[in-house]
């Protein structure tokens, strides 16, 4: 029988950033022109509302805060309880329209591998 083992990072980081991107509100907003006429503009409340995966490298944007740890996690050891922490103050770097919420991870698998 082959050994099993799991690899766990020691450390998890969620980092994030508001950004405007009108690519990304056009391409998620209701086209009028295909509508035949019908209003139906009430449902662009409704768009984006759900999360999806892409390359921030794919799309023009503008950052309007600071990239930052939004959460930190450090998972259970035999000599370590867990911990998480939350705590974060964004810096605004100029004045838009929030049109995503950009997040990523960062995960610490051992000293100088990230």
């Amino acid at each position: 029988r082959e050994a099993e083992s799991e690899l766990v990072p020691r450390m998890i980081e969620v980092h994030g950033m508001a950004m405007e991107c009108a690519g990304l509100c056009r391409d998620n907003r209701i086209d009028p022109s295909a509508q035949c006429g019908v209003d139906v503009s009430a449902l662009n409340d409704f768009g984006a509302q759900t999360l999806f995966s892409l390359s921030l490298d794919a799309l023009e944007f503008v950052p309007l805060t600071s990239p930052e740890a939004l959460l930190r996690l450090v998972p259970p050891t035999t000599d370590h309880v867990p911990t998480r922490t939350a705590t974060t103050h964004a810096v605004a770097l100029r004045a838009g329209t929030v049109h995503a919420l950009a997040y990523w991870f960062r995960l610490d698998m051992a000293e100088g591998l990230h």
